[in-house]
């Protein structure tokens, strides 16, 4: 599927990218405050 989207350019694909990057940006900030 990631190689599907890296040739059509796929705006859904980038909408995951976008979420899985702001999930590891969260799970990130809930570890430091601990």
């Amino acid at each position: 599927m990631a190689k599907k989207a890296e040739v059509s350019g796929d705006p859904v694909d980038a909408i995951f990218e976008r979420n899985r990057i702001l999930y590891v940006i969260v799970n990130s900030n809930d570890a430091y405050s601990d």
